[in-house]
């Protein structure tokens, strides 16, 4: 058996910022388990798929999310496989990782190296002559691309005949012909979640404390044009079909500790155009009625766009025991929303919350803000800044827009269109991996601004007395659970800071005095806290002082919660969490 060694970098640089290195869930990396399982089960050949004919391949998964190993030392656990083929598969944010493990590679050994995912999709060719020490780099699909590949290297054949490849040739830069997407999600293997060690992945679930997680992708692409978002799988959407998703999710349950899921589509609501004159969400509804009758109680989070919100899906999803829907908001402004392309407006916002909140208690809402989309200026930010004070979600995560290569927004800012990098920023991709640095400047915004901003909402959100008694409900849920909460410091973090700029009161008069401060208080007033935060709906006694003050000690203990700054002047404390 010929081994390949598949490679995900590590986000520790991306949160270099941070003391910690949990500040989000780690996901299982389902690409490469995809890309691993095509290269041990079978080829295909747009028509149908021939099992067995790459069973000569090995595959082996290692996660360096998980191991964090410097770039030296996992060099030279990679060498120790004797791998003919080392792929790394790579965003933006992970490149200058993925550039580094590829240069110890090559110090030490002559062994192929490939790149893979959105930077070497977005860029091509450009990343090829960047990545010095890659041999060759695939765009889009990579299952079948580094399959063909393989075998085209161990027969000496000729490259050009592999689609989605650009490789080294000599001194020159070859760029072959796109590979077509794959059309029926069906005929791919299950991915080979038993080359991960499972029980390393691992989310919090509101109710439940920490819990072991799978992640699945239902389907691929999104038709959406925002411009902020680069979708590697381009824009035509397709489908696994409800029978396959539910087989999925009894494998991962028959075979792995798995209690919580996340289901990574773009828009897991998006209608199958297959099952058109089924009804427009036929196949989610499937899903969800399949869940329910094959008794699979396990929690689930969804992604969902505000124009494919349907209250009877939405009831039937929840009813199959969906625990958490995150919908992107991103402005309180329509002309923002409009100017990113986002395909929906303020109306359309609005009423796919009011009907996410009937199902409320019973799922956690969650939104994203980015400010400094193009064209973004005081007065737009005010708009959201209206929004956050009565947006009736439970967690909200406020990022600044960042151009990544290969979306319409990075183009813009590239031409200084309504959106513009600040001098120096546009392929510095080490910048791009620092979460909590602002690259651009917007409108009548500086980088500076969006900065402030950005805490601002934050503070702004979860100081709101009902974010808080939601927080404070989660934090006596990890308690109870004894899960621990620095492991699940990225979930409170934002929350966290906010309970800061309340703790700093008097500290902080002059932005207390702000229309939105106004009914804030002090963390120190026990009693007032109890009152407005920690009494519970139905009556029944109120936590003590001292049950209260142990939770502000633990806050202390466990997050470094005090009179101190959480990260460098001028920079920014948050991070995507989901």
């Amino acid at each position: 058996m010929k081994r390949v060694v598949l490679v995900r970098p590590s986000y520790s640089g991306v949160y270099k910022l941070f003391k910690d290195k949990s500040r989000t869930p780690i996901v299982p990396p389902i690409g490469l388990g995809y890309i691993a399982s095509v290269l041990r089960g079978g080829t295909y050949d747009g028509d149908s798929i021939r099992k067995g004919e790459a069973s000569k391949y090995d595959p082996i998964i290692i996660d360096n999310e998980i191991l964090k190993l410097e770039s030296g030392k996992l060099a030279d656990l990679i060498i120790e496989y004797q791998p003919i083929m080392v792929g790394i598969s790579a965003a933006t944010t992970s490149f200058f990782e993925a550039l580094e493990i590829a240069k110890a590679i090559k110090e030490r050994s002559n062994i192929y190296t490939c790149l893979g995912g959105t930077h070497a999709t977005s860029l091509g060719e450009g990343a090829l002559k960047e990545g010095e020490y890659f041999d060759c780099l695939i765009q889009y699909e990579g299952e079948y691309t580094l399959l063909e590949l393989l075998e085209a290297l161990e027969n000496k054949s000729d490259l050009k005949k592999v689609s989605g490849l650009i490789y080294r040739e000599d001194d020159k830069v070859v760029i072959n012909n796109l590979r077509p997407l794959i059309p029926d999600l069906d005929r791919l293997p299950l991915q080979a979640y038993d080359l991960l060690d499972m029980k390393q992945y691992n989310h919090l679930i509101p109710g439940y404390g920490m819990n072991p997680m799978g992640a699945l992708l239902t389907s691929r692409g999104c038709p959406q044009t925002c411009h902020f978002c680069f979708n590697q799988f381009g824009k035509s959407i397709r489908f696994k079909s409800p029978q396959k998703v539910l087989e999925e999710i009894e494998y991962l349950l028959d075979n792995f500790d798995v209690k919580w899921l996340t289901l990574y589509d773009d828009s897991y609501t998006w209608p199958d155009s297959r099952y058109a004159k089924k009804g427009k969400y036929y196949r989610v509804k499937q899903i969800s009625r399949g869940l329910k009758d094959l008794r699979i109680n396990i929690p689930y989070q969804i992604f969902m766009r505000a124009n494919s919100v349907d209250e009877q899906t939405v009831n039937e999803i929840v009813d199959s025991g969906c625990k958490v829907i995150s919908i992107g908001i991103e402005s309180g402004c329509d002309t923002i929303l409009k100017n990113a392309g986002k395909g929906v407006n303020q109306k359309i916002i609005k009423n796919a919350l009011e009907i996410l909140n009937k199902f409320y208690p019973n799922i956690e809402i969650r939104g994203s803000i980015i400010l400094g989309l193009p064209g973004e200026t005081h007065s737009t930010v005010q708009k959201t800044m209206d929004l956050l004070k009565e947006i009736k979600i439970q967690r909200v995560n406020v990022n600044i827009a960042t151009p990544y290569p290969g979306t319409k927004m990075y183009d813009m800012a590239i031409k200084g269109e309504d959106i513009a990098f600040i001098k120096g920023a546009k392929k510095d991709w080490e910048r791009f991996r620092r979460h909590g640095n602002c690259l651009i400047n917007t409108g009548d915004l500086n980088s500076e601004d969006l900065i402030n901003y950005q805490k601002e909402a934050h503070t702004l959100f979860y100081s709101r007395p009902d974010i808080l008694k939601h927080h404070f409900n989660m934090i006596k849920e990890c308690i109870k659970h004894s899960s621990s909460l620095k492991s699940n410091s990225y979930y409170f973090r934002p929350f966290v800071f906010a309970l800061k700029e309340l703790y700093n009161y008097e500290d902080n008069q002059q932005y207390l005095k702000t229309e939105h401060r106004k009914n804030s208080i002090k963390l120190t007033d026990i009693d007032a806290w109890e009152n407005k935060f920690l009494m519970q709906e139905n009556g029944s006694p109120k936590l003590s002082n001292k049950s209260t003050m142990e939770i502000i000690e633990i806050l202390n203990k466990e997050f470094g919660f005090g009179k101190k700054d959480i990260t460098p002047k001028g920079e920014s404390d948050f991070v995507e969490s989901d």
